[in-house]
This record gives C-alpha cells, sequence and structure tokens, in this order.
C-alpha cells in the first residue's frame, strides 16, 4: 500500500467524521500491548478473492474467502476474518479462521474484551501509522479494509459477495445516515485499488 496516499485519505476521512487521529492511535497502542503474544497468521493469497459482506451469497465451491465480521454466513469457509469487533464475536472466535482485528478511537472497550480471550493467530490493524506489529492495510470500513488485505497478501481481482452500498445492513445501535457515508467511502477506496472487482449477489 502507498503509505502517502492512504494518510491523504486518512485526514480527509477524519475531517469528514470528525474523528480524531489522538484517539486512533491511542486504541492502536493499546491493541499492540493486548495482542503482543499472539501468533500472526500467513496468509497466501492469489487470483481473485471473494469478499463477503452480510448478506448471504452463493460462492463457487473453489471460491477463496475473506469474511467481514458481519457475514457470520461465511465464517466456515474464511481463510481469515476481518473485525473491528462490532458483529458476533463469540462465532468469530469459534470459527477457528485467523482475524485480522482492528482498532479505532471508539472500540477500546471492545478490545479489552475480546482480545484476552483470543489464541490467534490474529494481525492488529489500524487506519493510524502502523506500530508495533500492528499493520496498516488501508480500508475505513471492514469491506474495504477486506479488500486492502486481500491485495497485500497476493490477490490480484475480487468479488464482492453480498455487499449493498446503498443500503447498509441494519444494526440495532447504527444510524443509518452515518452507515451510508461512509458506505460511500468504502466503495472509493475499492474502486481505487487498481484491480478488477465484480459484484456477486
Amino acid at each position: 500500500m502507498d503509505q502517502a496516499a492512504w494518510e491523504r485519505t486518512y485526514e480527509r476521512i477524519l475531517a469528514d467524521f470528525g474523528y480524531s487521529r489522538e484517539d486512533d492511535e491511542a486504541a492502536r497502542d493499546e491493541l499492540a500491548t493486548l495482542a503482543r503474544h499472539l501468533p500472526r497468521p500467513r496468509l497466501q493469497l492469489d487470483g481473485e478473492v471473494a469478499i463477503a459482506g452480510p448478506r448471504p451469497t452463493p460462492l463457487p465451491d473453489d471460491a477463496r474467502v475473506l469474511a467481514t465480521d458481519a457475514a457470520g454466513w461465511a465464517f466456515g469457509r474464511a481463510e481469515a476474518i476481518v473485525t473491528d469487533l462490532d458483529g458476533d464475536v463469540e462465532a468469530q472466535l469459534a470459527s477457528g479462521a485467523p482475524l485480522f482485528v482492528h482498532a479505532h478511537g471508539d472500540n477500546r472497550e471492545a478490545l479489552r474484551r475480546w482480545l484476552p480471550r483470543m489464541r490467534g493467530p490474529v494481525q492488529p490493524t489500524t487506519q493510524a501509522a502502523p506500530r508495533d506489529g500492528v499493520e496498516n492495510y488501508g480500508g475505513f470500513t471492514d469491506g474495504d479494509r477486506a479488500c486492502c488485505i486481500a491485495i497485500a497478501h497476493g490477490a490480484t481481482a475480487l468479488a464482492l459477495a453480498g455487499f449493498d452500498f446503498e443500503e447498509p445492513w441494519p444494526k440495532p445501535e447504527r444510524e443509518p445516515e452515518t452507515k451510508r457515508r461512509k458506505l460511500a467511502w468504502a466503495r472509493r477506496i475499492i474502486e481505487g485499488l487498481g484491480v478488477p472487482v465484480r459484484r456477486v449477489g
């Protein structure tokens, strides 16, 4: 990933949503401490990789899959799950799949709750500067971050399975308009990755 290009995108996201870089960095540093003893995943991909979103979607039997944390329907086939711990974390842990766990300014309580229960493999991630084993692959939401992670590990094309950028998957605590704005950023980021992308389902 081009860190300088990501930094420009990140600054625009912070300004758009009023988020705090300092809060993101504090969460990153806490995640680094909580995950320091956990083994890291060894993820090797090639060709097209399916990124599983929240809506259950038929996939070819031979599809290689990265799942977002709302894609419980795909956990059983996922080569890794990309999560900021606001989905069904019990199911994520039970799946046995490697986890790419993201820290941002407002999920520190979830990090403290769940990291002590993890046995790995776990790769900590941040949207701030990488530090102390916490990587920045790019991406803002779990979906576009999963796309960035797939490309960083060898994917050359993406199939978005169960994504809808216009109508967010409902969650009781989520404000739909804010989620639509986040999905607009996700779409921009995915469209700028420079690999073929197709929609499935």
